[in-house]
């Protein structure tokens, strides 16, 4: 495969993206654009930043990562969009080339972990002809496709449970519900509780990162950073039992863990069911339903509110934010019938299972497709 050598600084140039005020967790409508941040895709607005395909390339953050856009987008200021010299390299080959870059070295040593552009303008990289690139992101693309499909369905199934959770527990459209009085603006027997009647709250912890052997285990950690899921089952960060009971704490299935402390507060309030044992560090507090009310139930209750959970969340000190436990525990919760709540259950849970089927899905494709990429970039495999 013939190459030839480019600077990346040649070839392609990194522009930082704009502040968003306000984006949404889903898409409202066909015209809306994704908003990307130093780690991916974090929610949908109704302006792009830019109108072309592109390459989000995370700036500030301890894990930065490298993002393909084909369509326009949005990228906040935490990370870069890109342009290239399209008559030398191919967008999307280039994305899949930069993925076998480790972005997280090219550090301007700030304290904030921040990615240097000068650092990534010297790096040298090999560039077959043009239709050699196209030939490769072609094969590539295949898997990516595949993930895409995959992860709007998976938004697809969130927003068909958000939007069944408000129809029956927000505007009163329940089975039967025609037969029920309205008493203090509830349905009768209906109950309006606190959230520490539902559950017992929990704090997490960091085991130490002296003792690699710690970070060696197969127990998911889950940062404030890595609650951005719906279904949280996974980490890039395992640690050992040993871990656990040093410095952490275990969430299991059907645990909630909510994010109380850090710089993603000021956008969004995150929040996520756990779908497989994991453990938690001091930023994300863990609801545990012990008090008779179903997490899945308690789960999208607290989802529903998410916005307004947000707005009260105050100042921490180097400009994040906090959510006082106390602001938690006094959070109120409609809460259904038990015969009202299993109906509900019964139709999210299949919803939920597809979830997780789903991001298997990708986990796999994902781990093929990278199997495959420096082989097939390389020339190792002929294409």
């Amino acid at each position: 495969m013939n190459s030839s050598k480019v600077r990346l600084g040649e070839v392609c140039k990194l522009h930082y993206g704009k502040s968003l005020r306000e984006y949404q967790n889903l898409a409202s409508d066909d015209n809306c654009v994704r908003v990307f941040g130093t780690n991916g895709p974090i929610g949908w607005t109704k302006e792009a930043l830019t109108d072309h395909s592109t390459l989000v390339i995370g700036r500030k953050g301890a894990y930065r990562g490298v993002h393909f856009s084909e369509t326009p987008s949005w990228t906040i200021d935490t990370a870069f969009f890109t342009t290239i010299d399209e008559g030398r390299l191919n967008l999307k080959w280039f994305y899949y080339r930069l993925c076998l870059l480790d972005i997280n070295r090219m550090n301007s040593g700030g304290a904030i972990p921040s990615t240097s552009r000068e650092d990534f303008y010297s790096v040298e990289i090999n560039a077959p002809g043009l239709l050699t690139q196209a030939r490769v992101a072609s094969v590539l693309s295949t898997y990516d496709d595949l993930i895409e499909n995959n992860r709007r369905r998976i938004e697809l199934l969130e927003e068909a449970a958000r939007m069944l959770f408000r129809e029956w527990f927000v505007h009163f459209r329940f089975p039967g519900y025609e037969h029920v009085e309205i008493i203090n603006g509830i349905p009768e027997g209906w109950e309006v509780c606190r959230l520490d009647d539902c559950v017992s709250f929990r704090s997490g912890g960091t085991p130490s990162k002296a003792k690699e052997e710690y970070w060696q285990g197969d127990v998911p950690w889950i940062s404030s950073g890595e609650l951005t899921t719906m279904r949280v089952c996974t980490s890039q960060y395992s640690v050992t039992n040993d871990a656990v009971a040093a410095g952490s704490r275990y969430a299991e299935r059907d645990t909630i863990l909510a994010v109380v402390r850090g710089m993603s507060l000021a956008k969004e309030f995150r929040v996520g069911i756990v779908s497989k044992r994991v453990c938690f560090n001091q930023d994300i507090k863990a609801l545990e339903p012990d008090r008779g009310v179903e997490g899945l139930f308690l789960f999208h209750a607290l989802f529903d509110q998410k916005e307004d959970i947000r707005q009260r969340a105050t100042e921490a000190s180097h400009g994040t934010k906090k959510l006082e436990t106390s602001v938690l525990e006094g959070l109120k919760i409609v809460v259904p019938l038990a015969a009202v709540r299993r109906q509900f259950i019964d139709y999210v849970e299949p919803m939920h299972a597809q979830w997780d089927v789903l991001f298997q899905q990708n986990r796999h494709l994902i781990e093929a497709r990278d199997l495959l990429l420096p082989r097939v970039m390389n020339g190792e495999i002929a294409v």
